[in-house]
């Protein structure tokens, strides 16, 4: 049951296993670029991909709905303050996966049960040098399904190396490395731990910036590379766009649909110091997730 309802996240936005909210967008703008952003200081959910990134945040308060399909839900608030030389986080994430109807063994309906996650962290980034920032991100996961629950401790850590000379930018983090303080059951569940290597580039004839990511995930012996962009256009447009390597894994009978499954297309609008996003992610077959949030900055 545990594996059967985390299924329903799209393959190219999840990890495997019972934990996959770990591992999914949780803004709309990270939708919209296919969670790619390792070195990306915009991003809207670097305090679970790359803590280092908020010391360059200039954001305040984050919040964002995605909806997937069979009605799964997922919601996401963050404060981001400066305090002192250092930035810091404070984020609350759900995920609400609906109703399931209860059955006894001869199939008869009994009644319902729900399930959920919730996840809340605390974030902190300071520069280390000059052109070198770190982060760290710890929290708690909890997750519930009917009258059996899960609970985590998650730390996240990472580094950010700023390379003017080239207007780009490198990062790394580890994702996730945590400590099981309860499971489901005695069976004990994988928790999806993750090296990520990116790279973020302002291009020098566009008003873009484009982002790599290559992600690795030891225990599980598989890996993703994420490619993303934000052009920046007049009246305070930005138009966004991501695919990644799972795409490869959604073939359909149409070509068109093969051409595009796996892929993501965003939009934001800046309104003085509020940004508006949305963003679609295609899972092929007529399969969608689809968002919408909100950022205020300093």
């Amino acid at each position: 049951m545990v594996l059967f309802l985390f299924g329903f996240f799209p393959v190219a936005l999840r990890s495997e296993g019972s934990y996959s909210a770990l591992e999914i967008p949780y803004h709309t703008r990270s939708l919209g670029m296919s969670v790619v952003g390792a070195a990306d200081w915009h991003g809207m959910d670097i305090s679970s991909i790359n803590p280092s990134l908020l010391q360059s945040s200039n954001q305040s308060l984050l919040m964002s709905v995605v909806r997937y399909p069979a009605d799964i839900q997922t919601g996401l608030v963050e404060w981001r303050q400066a305090l002192g030389n250092r930035k810091v986080a404070i984020t609350l994430r759900h995920v609400k996966y609906g109703a399931f109807d209860k059955r006894g063994d001869d199939g008869i309906k009994t009644g319902q049960f729900t399930a959920g996650d919730t996840w809340i962290s605390v974030s902190f980034a300071r520069k280390l040098y000059k052109l070198l920032d770190v982060g760290m991100t710890g929290g708690f996961f909890f997750s519930q399904i009917e009258n059996v629950n899960a609970t985590l401790a998650i730390v996240s850590c990472g580094i950010v190396l700023k390379i003017p000379r080239f207007d780009a930018q490198v990062g790394a983090s580890i994702r996730n490395f945590g400590y099981t303080l309860k499971n489901y059951t005695d069976y004990h569940e994988t928790i999806p731990t993750s090296l990520a290597l990116g790279l973020s580039k302002k291009l020098a004839h566009l008003p873009m910036e484009i982002s790599l990511d290559v992600l690795w995930w030891r225990k599980e012996d598989r890996a993703v590379v994420r490619l993303g962009g934000e052009f920046f256009l007049p009246n305070n447009f930005k138009v966004r766009w991501g695919t990644s390597s799972y795409r490869f894994d959604l073939g359909t009978d149409e070509l068109w649909q093969s051409y595009i499954a796996g892929s993501s297309i965003g939009l934001g609008y800046v309104i003085k110091n509020l940004t508006v996003d949305m963003g679609i992610h295609y899972q092929g077959a007529g399969s969608a997730v689809i968002g919408i949030g909100i950022s205020t900055t300093r």
